[in-house]
């Protein structure tokens, strides 16, 4: 599983709207969607119940070094491809501040981050 802040690092505060993690070909390996939990106050934001098969590698990666605070962490599984995945990239989606536009609509800027490649010990290139 990888696990990321549940805020944006950048400080704004905004919450992360999706994780997912991506092999050296782009192939998708694991996705999970995040939420606000009512019962809970203030900004508290934690994963949906919906998770991916519990049956995975669990190689880790983090999204940022200074993360590690578990109250501010959530996860996401992904499954490796044994004798083909050597490395992964993690991404974030951060929400944006809503903003109102002249007709009267409204528009959100996400904001997008990933790790560097991330080589698996013991992958064959």
């Amino acid at each position: 599983y990888a696990k990321f802040q549940l805020t944006d690092p950048s400080g704004s505060g905004q919450p992360i709207e999706v994780a997912y993690i991506k092999d050296q070909k782009g192939r998708l390996l694991g996705f999970d969607s995040f939420t606000k939990r009512e019962n809970e106050g203030g900004d508290s934001n934690t994963k949906k119940a919906e998770e991916e098969d519990a049956g995975v590698d669990e190689s880790e990666t983090t999204t940022s070094p200074s993360s590690a605070n578990a109250a501010n962490a959530g996860e996401c599984t992904f499954h490796i491809v044994p004798n083909e995945t050597t490395s992964i990239v993690a991404y974030a989606i951060y929400r944006g501040e809503k903003k109102e536009n002249e007709d009267g609509g409204s528009s959100r800027e996400d904001f997008l981050y990933h790790t560097r490649e991330i080589p698996l010990p013991g992958a064959q290139k």
